[in-house]
């Protein structure tokens, strides 16, 4: 299922493809929402991935958190939060996805406890700025949790992956992490 967010609009300037894009943006996010709400009547689980993308290092937008992340958290009930440490398809920052680099890599997937999205949104809210978005302050709360969840993870995932670096030279192979081309920065 695809959610255009609103910061795809914002790089449009031409007021007669900004009108477009809105049109075909709240087509396919009446369509996604139709799909969840059927989905979600069904007891079904819903991932979702708060920044719309990937994270790319060089790019800090891609760390920021979609604002309609609020809506989700007003409808629905409970939520968990799910850090992703790791990546075995590493961004390419001069290239498309088809581009981007298989790499071997350690994956920790981290899940914390189910809690209340009202109860989340409303701790979120208390520290709002008045004159802030309360929206988008509500989208930058979820990824500060993801980010302390990501962040206590990464210490032992770094572990991991320098064993796993270590037995690999010790058998002689090299791991597609340390070849030319695949840092994590690019």
């Amino acid at each position: 299922m695809v959610l255009y967010p609103s910061r795809g609009l914002e790089s449009i300037a031409d007021p007669k493809e900004r009108r477009d894009a809105e049109k075909r943006r709240a087509r396919l996010n009446i369509a996604a929402m139709k799909t969840l709400m059927s989905l979600r009547k069904e007891g079904r689980l819903i991932l979702l991935f708060p920044s719309g993308t990937r994270y790319r290092p060089w790019d800090p937008s891609t760390a920021h958190g979609l604002k309609e992340i609020d809506t989700y958290l007003k409808f629905y009930s409970h939520m968990v939060l799910v850090a992703i440490n790791g990546n075995t398809l590493r961004p390419n920052p001069h290239g498309g996805m088809d581009e981007d680099f298989p790499t071997r890599d350690v994956m920790i997937y981290t899940v914390r406890g189910v809690q209340k999205c009202s109860d989340f949104r409303r701790q979120a809210l208390k520290s709002c700025p008045r004159d802030a978005d309360h929206k988008q302050h509500v989208a930058d709360s979820v990824m500060a949790a993801l980010r302390k969840v990501h962040d206590r993870t990464e210490t032992a995932r770094l572990r991991l992956l320098e064993e796993l670096r270590a037995r690999t030279r010790a058998g002689g192979a090299q791991l597609a992490t340390e070849g030319p081309g695949n840092s994590p920065a690019g």
